[in-house]
C-alpha cells in the first residue's frame, strides 16, 4: 500500500512514515541543470508578460505528478488561499515568507506562506489569502495588489492550496501574530528564479520511495508546498522570455 494512503479517501504524508526524518538532511540532486537563470534586470519585464490574461505556459512536469497522485489517492480536500507578497527592497523584488510557529499542530516550524483555510465569512479564496495575511503578518488589504493566481496544489496534509501574487506597498509594519508565526523574512526573487537553487529531494521509505523540491536560504530551508509553488512560478516566469 502506498505511504500516501491510511485508509479510504484519507492522506499521509509520506514523510511522517519516516521516524526523526529531517527534509534538509536527505539525499538530493541539483535541478537546475540546462534552465535558464533569470536576473534582477529581466524580472519586472517578465513578471507582467507571465500574467497577462492569454498568457500560456506549462507547470513543473514534477509538481504535476505529484498533484495528480494525491488526487487519485483523495476525492475532497480543505481549500485554503495564500498570498504570494512581493516588495521591492534594496532595489529589487524580494517575497515575503513565514517561519509556522513551533507551537502549532501541523507544519510546525515550516516556511510557508501568509495564509490559510477559507472560512464561511470570506467572500472566496483571495479574500481568505488576504485576511489570513493581515492576521498573522499584519499587513493590510489595502496595502496589497493582487496581479495573479497560481495553479492550485494539493498538499500531502488535504488541502487544496489556491495561491495569489501580490504586490505590497510597503514592507516595514509587519506585525506578527506569535501565535501562528515565528518570523517573517525577505527571499530576491532573482535567488528563486535560478534553477540551480533548488534540489530535488528522494527519499527510500518503509512503503514507498518519494521526491520535493527543497531551497536552502540563509539558516532557513524551504520545502514541501512553498518549494513546489516557488517552482511553479520560476516555470511561469522563464517561460515568458
Amino acid at each position: 500500500m502506498s505511504s500516501l494512503i491510511k485508509s479510504a479517501n484519507e492522506l499521509i504524508p509520506p514523510y511522517r512514515t519516516i521516524p526523526d526524518f529531517d527534509p534538509f538532511n536527505q539525499p538530493y540532486q541539483c535541478a537546475g541543470l540546462g534552465l535558464p537563470i533569470i536576473g534582477d534586470d529581466e524580472l519586472p519585464d517578465l513578471l507582467d508578460r507571465a500574467f497577462l490574461p492569454e498568457y500560456t505556459w506549462y507547470e513543473d512536469q514534477l509538481v504535476v505528478d505529484w498533484n495528480s497522485q494525491k488526487e487519485v489517492v483523495k476525492s475532497s480536500f480543505i481549500e485554503a488561499g495564500v498570498l504570494i507578497p512581493i516588495v521591492y527592497r534594496d532595489d529589487q523584488p524580494q517575497v515575503v515568507l513565514t517561519k509556522r510557529s513551533s507551537k502549532l499542530r501541523n507544519h510546525r516550524g515550516q516556511i510557508s506562506f501568509p495564509g490559510g483555510r477559507f472560512e464561511d465569512k470570506d467572500k472566496d479564496l483571495q479574500d481568505a489569502a488576504l485576511r489570513e495575511t493581515e492576521e498573522e503578518i499584519g499587513i493590510e488589504r489595502s496595502k496589497v495588489s493582487v496581479f495573479g493566481e497560481m495553479p492550485i496544489f494539493y498538499t500531502g496534509t488535504g488541502y487544496a492550496m489556491s495561491s495569489y501574487l501580490g504586490w505590497l506597498a510597503e514592507a516595514s509594519n509587519f506585525v506578527i501574530d506569535t501565535k501562528e508565526v515565528e518570523e517573517v523574512f525577505l527571499v530576491p526573487l532573482s535567488f528563486l528564479t535560478n534553477p540551480n537553487n533548488y534540489r530535488l529531494y528522494t527519499v527510500a521509505g518503509p512503503d514507498s520511495t518519494f521526491s520535493y523540491y527543497g531551497l536552502n536560504w540563509a539558516h532557513h530551508f524551504i520545502w514541501g508546498a512553498t518549494a513546489s509553488i516557488l517552482r511553479n512560478l520560476y516555470q511561469r516566469i522563464r517561460q515568458a522570455r
